[in-house]
């Protein structure tokens, strides 16, 4: 009887170290990804974003707008219903220019980034997306909002917009020039 017990006390010592072990590994990998990270597994009901828009380049922002057309369509594929995704690209500073029919300037590549603006802001309109550029914006540029292309919706004041979409509950995505 003593044999027995002298060979079970090592194996229950070690099935003890074994199990403290594991959950220890559990609890940790539990403690780097918290329920409420993200983790690629599921979609919002009902996302809604609020893209403020503020750059100097027209590549920064066809990049950005490629960006959000992305994100659309990843949440479209992850199934989310069109009909319940809400995003607002407001366009203040110096990204208004880039919103307009005859902006042109030739990329590195040849394309000519104003067409691939266009494109994204067309793209995503038909999305659903609303587009809105700050008046006062265009004012401090210099830009007739005539020459805005139709996608784009004039609002008075895009501060005052983020407060009131925030109030609304979206997220806001502060989007400037990239390091």
């Amino acid at each position: 009887m003593q044999t027995t017990n002298i060979i079970r006390t090592p194996f229950i010592v070690t099935l003890t170290l074994a199990a403290v072990m594991l959950c220890s590994s559990i609890a940790t990998a539990q403690a780097a990804t918290p329920n409420w990270a993200y983790t690629d597994d599921k979609a919002p009901v009902s996302p809604k974003a609020f893209y403020d828009i503020n750059v100097t380049t027209p590549e920064t922002m066809r990049n950005f707008l490629w960006v959000i057309d992305e994100t659309y369509n990843l949440l479209i594929a992850k199934g989310v219903p069109a009909c319940k995704i809400r995003f607002v690209v407001s366009l203040r500073g110096a990204s208004v220019m880039y919103a307009t029919s005859d902006f042109s300037k030739t990329d590195v590549d040849g394309t000519d980034l104003g067409d691939q603006i266009r494109g994204f802001l067309t793209s995503l309109a038909g999305k659903g997306v609303r587009i809105e550029a700050c008046d006062i914006s265009l004012d401090w540029v210099g830009v007739d909002a005539a020459r805005l292309v139709s996608e784009v919706a004039v609002i008075d004041n895009a501060f005052a917009a983020a407060i009131f979409y925030q109030r609304r509950g979206f997220a806001t995505v502060p989007i400037t020039e990239l390091p």
